[in-house]
């Protein structure tokens, strides 16, 4: 979608509108307005219905109240959710605060180290704290996993099959966990640093599209993944880096919510599932740039092998 388009459609000026970094399903918009600036997120009708997008709403100010930072939805013209025709499809239109401060600076020895890592698993232990008491009369139109619904988002289906082995053993290690009420409920589910922004160690999340009921290890597992990744890129001379980020995300976490061991064994399954998820997104999205044909060719080793993320004895000490 055309940013003119939008700015005509909102009845601002083009100036008002840039079109920034979506999501792989959206169209996002950064929209100057008398009150400030807003984010507009636009997806296909297709992929979301006007019940999931107020059960996202809702769930964003449902943490709100119970004091975790995250970037609102805004009403424009009295409402939430709007429905937008286009020449070849329906969207429907959301708009949410712009989130305060800026991305994680890696490079930064200031910005990054073991403070952040604390800080930022000390967030997501907050959040879960607040998701856990989240009930919802709809709570069930976005996905749920469960013992009888292992894979609510179809990933096998989407990956090679030399790969279905790994990622149903993986998947089948899961649901032998015990369903509880403090450690499986509603959950962002896509928490990556690309995914919140932070002024000083203080953490703000936006992008609450892929929020779903899961064995919350999930979030933590996805910030444990993306953190380590983007910073073994950046910081190539930070050998031990996996082992720093879990130390410090697990003794942040666990300073206030309960962290045992069963629910570590998830976080390493997650790590693996995770993989699984990426693979079919990147094969279709990426463009084949040199990076993204070595990481690729790194998933794919992994996925058929059957190779963990990380090796735990190696990362965690105890």
């Amino acid at each position: 979608m055309d940013k003119d388009w939008v700015a005509s459609k909102l009845h601002v000026t083009d100036k008002a509108v840039r079109r920034t970094i979506g999501g792989l399903q959206n169209e996002v918009f950064h929209v100057e307005t008398g009150e400030g600036p807003l984010v507009l997120r636009l997806i296909d009708v297709n992929r979301r219905t006007k019940a999931q997008l107020q059960l996202e709403i809702d769930f964003i100010e449902h943490l709100h109240q119970r004091e975790i930072k995250t970037a609102r939805a805004r009403k424009w013209n009295g409402s939430f959710i709007h429905e937008w025709e286009m020449e070849d499809k329906k969207v429907h239109a959301v708009f949410f605060e712009k989130a305060k401060g800026t991305s994680i600076r890696i490079l930064d020895d200031q910005a990054w180290g073991s403070k952040l890592f604390c800080e930022w698993g000390k967030y997501i232990g907050q959040m879960h704290n607040a998701a856990q008491s989240f009930h919802h009369t709809d709570i069930e139109k976005k996905a749920v996993r469960s013992k009888k619904n292992p894979d609510p988002e179809g990933i096998k289906a989407q990956l090679e099959p030399e790969m279905h082995s790994w990622y149903t053993d993986q998947l089948n290690a899961l649901v032998q966990h015990e369903i509880k009420e403090d450690t499986h409920h509603f959950i962002h589910h896509d928490l990556h640093q690309g995914n919140f922004m932070t002024e000083g160690y203080t953490i703000m999340t936006f992008d609450f599209d892929d929020c779903m009921t899961d064995w919350i290890m999930q979030d933590l597992a996805v910030s444990l993944y993306h953190g380590i990744w983007q910073g073994n890129s950046f910081r190539p001379e930070e050998k031990d880096l996996a082992a720093q980020m879990i130390k410090g995300m697990l003794e942040g976490y666990s300073s206030v919510h309960r962290l045992d061991d069963e629910m570590i064994d998830q976080l390493f399954l997650f790590l693996n599932l995770r993989d699984a998820v990426l693979y079919p997104i990147f094969k279709e999205k990426w463009t084949g740039a040199p990076w993204q044909d070595a990481y690729m060719k790194q998933l794919k080793k992994r996925l058929v092998e059957g190779i963990p993320y990380l090796e735990r004895k190696a990362v965690l000490k105890a």
